[in-house]
């Protein structure tokens, strides 16, 4: 493997773009610049291109964790803070860009998570907090649990809520792509709303969220994407 200084002058991911531009570069010289060095063996761009292999893509190294990204050869702790916190960034301007999702619709929202947890193998539980014009204020992972379930505890979720807001959303996938609730998410659900309502928080509606659909838990009801 070649070091980034032996590669020809306009092939070196910084050069290049600030020659060419930064957007000519590809994701391995995007990363190349977050990462800045690489090893003894490797270069920054080596370590990048290890790192997409290993993790199928960006979006596996996005929902990598950082002891995840350390394990790889070249990216210590804090490599794989400046890596996460690269990624956090565009996750939160993404979501400053579509606080009107929830006005659109809850499909939108929902459409939002279906791109960030579609792909997952375990399920997640995520709540979003909205103000009353329904506006997104911001979003928080809450638990992670395996393939099949995930262990929701409806006194965490009103303690977590009561820190940022009063209406609320909760959402988890399905990876099995099974969209309607189990008995135990109809029960929880039903447990979060009572604590909610005695509280004095509003539980706007609970989402399970699958590749091809998703389901109200409140309203009943099975959803389509907006196209």
């Amino acid at each position: 493997m070649s070091k980034i200084k032996e590669l020809p002058k306009g092939e070196i991911p910084s050069e290049k773009a600030l020659f060419y531009g930064i957007d000519v570069l590809s994701n391995a010289e995007l990363l190349a610049l977050i990462i800045t060095s690489g090893t003894k063996k490797m270069s920054a761009l080596d370590v990048s291109y290890n790192l997409i292999s290993k993790f199928n893509g960006i979006e596996g190294i996005i929902k990598a964790s950082i002891s995840d990204l350390i394990e790889m050869e070249g990216i210590n702790k804090l490599k794989a803070l400046k890596i996460k916190a690269g990624f956090l960034l565009y996750e939160r301007n993404l979501l400053a860009d579509n606080q009107d999702l929830l006005i659109k619709g809850k499909e939108h929202i929902a459409l939002y998570f279906r791109n960030k947890l579609s792909s997952l193998m375990q399920e997640k539980t995520y709540f979003v907090i909205v103000n009353r014009n329904n506006k997104v204020e911001m979003i928080k992972e809450l638990f992670v649990g395996t393939q099949s379930t995930v262990i929701i505890s409806p006194r965490m979720v009103v303690k977590e809520v009561m820190n940022y807001g009063k209406r609320f959303i909760l959402i988890h996938n399905h990876p099995s792509n099974v969209c309607e609730p189990s008995e135990e998410d109809k029960m929880t659900t039903s447990q979060i709303e009572f604590l909610s309502c005695t509280l004095g928080l509003v539980l706007v509606d609970h989402l399970i969220i699958t590749s091809d659909s998703f389901y109200s838990i409140l309203e009943e009801k099975r959803y389509s994407y907006p196209e």
